[in-house]
Formats: structure tokens, sequence, C-alpha cells
């Protein structure tokens, strides 16, 4: 064992650079001892690695002897590409049962609210194109939070390709269940920019914590404002709840992914062990080390942020209320463009009551299981606001809503979704 590696599976040097391990099947790589001895003696170097905080890590070089890179390198090589991208087939299956679904969905209510040729005749395309540069003003800051991440963790990466990667997993959220298939999407894509994958993993899971304990304080503030109105007693209660998962979420993501990383990744390597003893799914045990090396990697990126004190967090809750401030916007613009007054209203301002119905659409789109969560988003935002807005003006706020947060951030997603696979292709330069 030297001092850059670590014995077996855990140090082996995968080559240059980027570059990816020659032996496919050859992860395991037995020592001349005995079993026992192996899981002591890489027990013992994963806790070392632990404890010292990555050692070489930062470094590019030193990135392909962390322990486990190579085991995490095999498991995201191109053999292991998200299915989004190896299976084109499913993704345009999923592509066009979202856009049946959501027109299908947007065509009822219309159908239900009354024609929309006069009310279209009188919207104001000056702020609907405000809209959707508020929603490409949040795609720029969400990019943002991760690339500063990314740069506090010693990582060099084109801004521009961050934000590239970013929007094209847009397009893939847009398109899969419950829109889980944009997060992995985008960590895989960071790694093929060259990215280290633990780097790339913590930055993402960093942002999300501090993104989702975010949305949770700003729920509860929309709840303690809702409740005194009379008209929003339904959707303050939908909020509460809403804002209780994502309290839930949140809790849970922070002490898994930055409290305690160290004893996933613990848990994960003794059980690969335990697997590889029993010589039973030779497979799982090679997915078990691979998921233990991405943690362990992930824990040493974690450390490196830890040792940054409170500045990556300061600044992540900064960029992240600059973000909702951009993406919460666009539901008042929409309304502006509408020709309604947004600063009057019953109880409450429009804007406010706007603002409030869309982060509490936000909080429950994701519990809707088809993709890009059409059919239930359009029904769903038609609830959420009907108690602000007259039937005749209900069914073209949705259609425009939709229009804008959902058809153009696909469309755009598509455009930029070529240039990221071929990133993926080509790999690190």
């Amino acid at each position: 064992m030297t001092k850059a590696g670590l014995p077996g599976p855990w140090g082996r040097e995968a080559g240059r650079g980027g570059g990816w391990p020659v032996n496919w099947n050859g992860i395991s790589c037995p020592g001349p001892a005995g079993i026992a001895g192996r899981s002591q003696r890489r027990m013992w170097a994963l806790d070392q690695t632990l404890r010292r905080g990555g050692g070489r890590g930062g470094s590019s070089v030193g990135a392909h002897r962390d322990a486990g890179g190579e085991q995490a390198r095999v498991w995201l090589s191109p053999r292991r590409e998200p299915r989004e991208v190896t299976s084109p087939r499913r993704l345009l299956g999923q592509t066009l049962l979202a856009l049946a679904l959501t027109t299908a969905s947007l065509a009822w209510i219309v159908h239900e609210t009354g024609p929309l040729e006069s009310l279209f005749r009188q919207v104001r395309p000056g702020w609907l194109l405000a809209a959707a540069l508020a929603l490409i003003a949040s795609w720029a800051v969400r990019s943002l939070r991760v690339w500063l991440l990314v740069r506090t963790l010693g990582q060099r990466a084109s801004f521009f390709g961050i934000f590239t990667d970013f929007v094209a997993s847009l397009f893939v959220s847009g398109v899969t269940p419950t829109a889980s298939g944009g997060f992995p999407f985008f960590v895989y894509a960071m790694g093929r920019r060259g990215v280290e994958w633990g780097v790339a993993l913590a930055a993402n899971l960093f942002d999300t914590v501090l993104n989702v304990l975010t949305v949770a304080m700003l729920g509860a503030l929309a709840w303690a404002l809702l409740i005194g109105y009379a008209p929003a007693g339904g959707t303050a209660s939908i909020l509460l709840v809403g804002v209780g998962i994502w309290v839930v979420m949140g809790g849970l993501l922070a002490v898994t992914t930055l409290l305690a990383p160290r004893f996933a990744a613990r848990g994960l390597y003794r059980l690969s062990q335990r697997l590889k003893r029993e010589d039973r799914r030779p497979s799982l045990t090679r997915l078990v080390r691979a998921l233990a090396a991405q943690v362990a990697q992930h824990t040493r990126a974690i450390r490196r942020l830890r040792r940054r004190g409170r500045a990556p967090v300061v600044v992540n809750l900064v960029l992240n209320l600059i973000y909702w401030a951009a993406y919460l916007s666009v539901g008042p613009l929409i309304l502006t463009a509408l020709g309604l007054a947004v600063d009057a209203g019953p109880g409450a301002p429009l804007w406010l009551d706007a603002v409030f119905a869309h982060l509490n659409f936000h909080l429950v789109q994701n519990l809707i299981p088809t993709p890009g969560a059409a059919g239930g988003a359009e029904w769903g935002l038609a609830y959420l606001f009907r108690p602000y807005l007259s039937a005749d003006r209900l069914g073209g706020f949705v259609v425009l809503w939709r229009l804008i947060t959902y058809y153009f951030q696909v469309a755009v997603g598509g455009l930029f979704l070529p240039r990221t696979l071929r990133q993926m292709v080509r790999g690190p330069s």
C-alpha cells in the first residue's frame, strides 16, 4: 500500500487524466492475504482516508488515487450512463406522453372555463417576455450556485458549461416521472465535463439541502401570512402539509448527506465485504462497493466544504433567495400580461396570492407520478388559483403559465441537450 493509494480495488490507478479503467471485470483484485486480513486493511485504509479529508483528493491527479475512485468511475463510466441517455426510445415515449397529457388537460380546462380569443387579444407580450426572462434568470442563478460550490471545492469548471448541463437536465426533468431524471443527469454531465464525481455529487446535494430548507422557510412564511385571509384557507392548509413534507425531506437530506456521510460510507463498505465473503450476487456486490466509493468521495468533499466555514452556506442561501424571487415572479408577470391589477384584491394583493399559490404548487408537484407532472399540474394549478381568478381568466392563466414554465423550459432544454450529450460522449478534455 502506498501513501497515495489504497490496497485492492480502493486504490488501483485507472490511467491518465480523465481516463477510464481498462479492465471492466477486474474490480475485486484480491490480494495474497486472507479475506479477514484484506477486510481489516481496507477498512483501516478507508477510515484513514476519511479522517484526513482525502489527502491529495483536491488535485486532478490525486483524484484518480482517491479511495474508491476507480469503483466510482467504473460504475459511472459511459457504459453506465443514465437510462434517459441510453434509451432514446424511452425518452421519446415519455416526451410524447407528457405532451399528450398536458395538452389534453389544457384543452379540457379551456372547455370548462370558456373561449380564450377575446382574452388573448388583450395579452401584453412585453410582460410575457419578462416572465420568460425571469425564468431564464432563475436557471442562471441555480447554475451559479453549483458553479461557486464546485470552485470552492477546488475544481475548475466553466460557468457556461455548468449552465448548459443544467438547462439540458431541465429537459430530462420535464419528461421523467416526478422529475426524477434531472438530478442524476446533471451530476453525470458534470462528471463527464471533468469535475470529480465526489465534488459534483457533494455540490449538488449541498445545494439541494439548502434549497429545500429555503423553500420550507418560505412556505412557513406563506402559511403564516395566508392563514389570515378567508379565501386562502384551503390553499394555506395544503401549503402547511407541503411545508411539513419539505421539512422532513430537508432534515433527512441534511443528516444523511451533510452531517453523517462517513457512517454511510463505512456501512456500505462493510456490507460490500459481507456480500463478498458470502460470494453471492457479484453484481450487487459491485454496486454496493461503487456506492461506498461514491459516498467516500462525497465525504471528503463535504469535509472540504466544512473547512471553508460559513461562507458557502451564506452565499448559497442569498443566491437561493434571489433564485426564488425570480422564479416566483413568473406568476404575477403572467397575470399582469393578462391585464389584471396585481396590486389589488379583496384580501391580500393578487401578486401575493399568486406567489404563494405558485410556491404551494411547487411543494406538491413532484408527488405527481406522470412525466413532467403532466395532467396533474394543470388541474392542480387551476385549483390553487380558483379563489383568486374569475373563470374567464383562469383558463388563460393556466395555459400561459404552462406554456412558459413547461413547454418553453422543455424546448430550451432540448436545444441544449445535444451539446451536453456530445460532451458526455467526448469526456473530459
